[in-house]
């Protein structure tokens, strides 16, 4: 029953009841006006019972309310179930595979500076994790499949002496870690996959492999592959309690940065050999690539080493820059080399964030 029929239903109920009492006091006390009063009121409370139930004599009190969804009709019954993103272009949808929205920083804290290089042939794959799978290799014979790439790939031989006096509690090595889906494939170069540890630095590989819906809506084999580094300038001090000597950490230098993602977008090259051996026939000779420099939970200015340069005043800090494009292996980037791609990235961040005198000064890489 609707609120409005309820109402009528109690008033006439209330009716009913005054009649009923007056009706039989006018009995007990031989009084006929006021037993009369009664059975009248008595009368009025039965027609509005039998308008509610049958609509006579007043039908309108038989209808209900209009329903919830004949006010509010339901929707297009082609419309799906729910928002699908959609991106201006393949470049566009790249932005959506960042160190906050794919694969974020793990164990009790994010890292203060990620430096990330990904590339998704033939661009930003999407399946079903219930479906099939892409992937020709699974499980274990894929991790160790990957980890013998990576041992051999000069991105390794580097990352096991990156500075002086070196990082590591302990000899790193490339360790599997994530999801367990088949399809995807996390590894991370650290001495240590304890959550509670928090490491200084450590770098991390993953591989997604998977479909790309076409618009003719058949679904093409696809790669994502991730190269990136993660520092975190408190780790050193962290296990003293003594969170104010981070000021002591020295900040990573912006030179230092650039040689960090020139050698992260040389280490995307093997993408091919990775597509080749999961994904054996399928075309993935063209795609995107993305970087992304994002620091979390501080200011810019306190990792990154910017003293000295002319800034303009209230200007405000960013916490990331990003850069995509077109890749064609072994190319690379299409129409201009890794090192300008870097350039033109740190420029746009320094300009953004109100650094000037800059122009010039990543012309080292062009």
């Amino acid at each position: 029953m609707t609120d409005r029929r309820a109402v009528w239903a109690a008033a006439a109920s209330l009716v009913g009841t005054i009649g009923g009492t007056a009706f039989v006091a006018g009995i007990i006390a031989r009084l006929p006006f006021v037993w009369i009063i009664g059975l009248i009121v008595i009368a009025l409370s039965a027609l509005g019972f039998t308008s509610l139930l049958s609509g006579w004599p007043m039908p309108s009190l038989a209808k209900s309310d209009p329903s919830p969804s004949a006010v509010f009709p339901e929707p297009d019954k082609e419309l799906p179930t729910f928002m699908i993103p959609t991106w201006g272009s393949e470049e566009q949808e790249m932005h959506q595979l960042g160190p906050v929205s794919w694969l974020p920083g793990f164990g009790p804290r994010d890292p203060d500076v990620t430096l990330r290089a990904i590339v998704a042939l033939p661009a930003v794959s999407a399946r079903d994790y219930s479906g099939e799978l892409a992937t020709a290799v699974r499980g274990e014979a894929r991790e160790s499949w990957l980890i013998d790439l990576l041992d051999s790939a000069t991105l390794t031989t580097w990352l096991k002496n990156p500075w002086t006096p070196s990082p590591w509690s302990a000899e790193p090595i490339w360790q599997v870690r994530g999801s367990g889906f088949a399809d995807l494939t996390e590894l991370v170069f650290a001495p240590s996959l304890d959550p509670k540890n928090v490491l200084p630095f450590l770098a991390r590989c993953a591989v997604l492999t998977g479909w790309r819906p076409t618009a003719d809506g058949t679904q093409k084999k696809a790669l994502r592959f991730l190269v990136e580094l993660q520092f975190d300038r408190g780790a050193s001090v962290s296990h003293r309690g003594d969170l104010d000597s981070v000021s002591e950490v020295p900040k990573l230098s912006l030179d230092e940065i650039a040689r960090d993602f020139v050698r992260l977008l040389s280490a995307l090259d093997l993408s091919a050999e990775v597509a080749n051996h999961l994904l054996p026939g399928a075309d993935l000779s063209a795609g995107y690539f993305g970087l992304w420099l994002t620091v979390r939970g501080v200011m810019m200015e306190q990792v990154v080493e910017l003293d000295g340069i002319d800034r303009v005043a209230g200007a405000i800090s960013r916490s990331d820059a990003v850069a995509t494009g077109l890749w064609r292996d072994p190319d690379g980037p299409v129409g201009e080399s890794r090192g300008i791609v870097v350039a033109n990235m740190l420029d746009e961040l320094l300009e953004s964030a109100g650094y000037r005198g800059v122009g010039r000064r990543f012309d080292w890489l062009r």
